[in-house]
C-alpha cells in the first residue's frame, strides 16, 4: 500500500510519486539509514529526502528502543506480579507508600550534548558558550565514599534508610524497591528486605526510566558555581513527585512482561 496520498499540496509542490516511491522502498528497506546516506543513494538533496519521508509519507524518525534480554520464565514472573501489582495500585493498596532506590552522579559542570544541543541566532558568536573544567567536582546520590558489600548495605538500610523510611511513612504501610547491585542481592540483604521488597525490574524503577535522567537535565542546565548548589537544585527537583510508575506496569503487563 502506497503511504503518498494527499490532496492538498505543500508548500514545496506537488510530491513526485516516482520519489516517494523509491523513498518509501529504502525506507522499508533499511531504517536505519541517515537522510544524507538517503540522499546519496537516490540522487537528490538532504532537503528533499527529508520532505518526502517526513511530508509525503508520514513517517518520523524515532530513536532505538532497548530491551533487556529476558528469559520465557522472568518474563512470565513480570506478567503475573506486574499484574498483581497493578490490581494492587488500583484496589487493595491505593494508599501504600513506595519507596525506590538507586545512585547517580551529579557533575558541577553544565550538561551537554555536543550534537544534539543546539541554538539558534544569526551568528555564531551569539552561541553561549558552555564552560567546562578538567576534573569537574560532584556529588554522588547515594553512598559517597563507601565500597558497598552486602555488611555496609545492610548497615544503612538499618540505621538510615529504614528509620527514614519509618519516619516518613509515619505508621502508614510501605513497600522498598532497589536495584540489583551485587550486594543488594545477596541472601543475607534479600533476607532482610523479603517482606517489603517488590519485583524487581529496571523498566519499572522510576529511579531507572525516568526519575534520575530528568532530574540530571534539570539541575545541569546550567554550571554550579558550588557542590552546596549543586546539591540544593538536586533536592529542589527530587521533591516533586514520580507519576509514571502506574503506566509502566500497564506496559509490562500489556506485553506480557517483555519489557
Amino acid at each position: 500500500m502506497m503511504l503518498i496520498a494527499k490532496s492538498v499540496l505543500g508548500p514545496w509542490g506537488p510530491p513526485d510519486r516516482r520519489v516517494c516511491r523509491r523513498g518509501e522502498e529504502k525506507v522499508n528497506e533499511d531504517g536505519n539509514k541517515s537522510y544524507a546516506k538517503l540522499a546519496a543513494e537516490m540522487g537528490c538533496s538532504k532537503q528533499t529526502v527529508a520532505n518526502t519521508i517526513n511530508k509525503d509519507l508520514g513517517y518520523s524518525s524515532y530513536k532505538k528502543r532497548y530491551r533487556m534480554i529476558l528469559t520465557e520464565g522472568t518474563r512470565e514472573s513480570r506478567r503475573v506480579k506486574g499484574a498483581a501489582l497493578l490490581n494492587n495500585l488500583k484496589h487493595e493498596t491505593a494508599g501504600l507508600l513506595r519507596f525506590f532506590s538507586d545512585e547517580n552522579f551529579f557533575s558541577q559542570d553544565q550538561n551537554s550534548n555536543r550534537q544534539n544541543d543546539r541554538w539558534i541566532c544569526q551568528n555564531v558568536d551569539e552561541v553561549p558558550v558552555v564552560k567546562q573544567t578538567k576534573f569537574p567536582s560532584s556529588v554522588m546520590v547515594l553512598g559517597k565514599g563507601l565500597e558497598v558489600n552486602t555488611a555496609i548495605y545492610i548497615d544503612v538500610m538499618k540505621n538510615v534508610v529504614k528509620p527514614w523510611m519509618d519516619l516518613v511513612a509515619n505508621g502508614r504501610p510501605y513497600v522498598f524497591q532497589q536495584d540489583s547491585a551485587p550486594a543488594h542481592k545477596s541472601r543475607e540483604t534479600q533476607a532482610w528486605l523479603l517482606e517489603n521488597l517488590p519485583y524487581p525490574s529496571p523498566d519499572c524503577n522510576p529511579l531507572d526510566y525516568f526519575f534520575l535522567g530528568m532530574v540530571e537535565i534539570k539541575t545541569n542546565k546550567h554550571t554550579h558555581n558550588t557542590l552546596d548548589s549543586l546539591r540544593a537544585a538536586i533536592k529542589d527537583v527530587v521533591a516533586k513527585a514520580c507519576s509514571r510508575f502506574r503506566h509502566r506496569l500497564e506496559m509490562v503487563v500489556a506485553a506480557d512482561g517483555a519489557i
